[in-house]
């Protein structure tokens, strides 16, 4: 086989995979995580830094990721005051609803070390322009809690 259909047939496979993880086009309905709001009155709420998509580690830094709906695996970081240089990560799994935006954030128990944090999902809300360009009924969806 050449080099270059070589080439070829493994771009193609890569690009398969990532459209898979992600959903940049709309011909499908898709979901969405915003990383870029937290509730200043409280403490504990920290943002954070979306790293890879079900092992897909290309990613350009955004605050909003349009993500394929379906069972997802992220991997992200956040760091507390004072620890500014020495991020934490974590890897968990979501449940993403065809149609929803989920706003994330880190929750840091008080007291604690940077490495406890938890990823939280604060509102799951519906995307109104996708759900009318696919005909889909609001979901009443609860919020969806990260998996290890």
């Amino acid at each position: 086989m050449s080099r270059i259909l070589l080439f070829a047939l493994l771009s193609l496979a890569l690009a398969t995979a990532a459209s898979n993880a992600t959903a940049d086009d709309e011909s499908k309905p898709w979901s969405q995580i915003d990383l870029g709001t937290i509730k200043q009155s409280d403490p504990r709420q920290r943002t954070l830094k979306l790293m890879a998509i079900d092992g897909r580690w290309d990613l350009t830094p955004e605050s909003m990721y349009r993500v394929a709906p379906g069972v997802r695996r992220f991997v992200m970081a956040t760091t507390k005051p004072g620890f500014r240089d020495k991020p934490t990560y974590a890897e968990f799994g979501l449940e993403l609803q065809p149609c929803m935006n989920y706003q994330m954030v880190a929750i840091h128990p008080l007291g604690t070390h940077n490495r406890e944090w938890v990823p939280t999902v604060t509102i799951a809300r519906p995307i109104k322009r996708c759900l009318k360009k696919f005909d889909i009924a609001p979901s009443d969806a609860a919020i969806p809690t990260p998996t290890p």
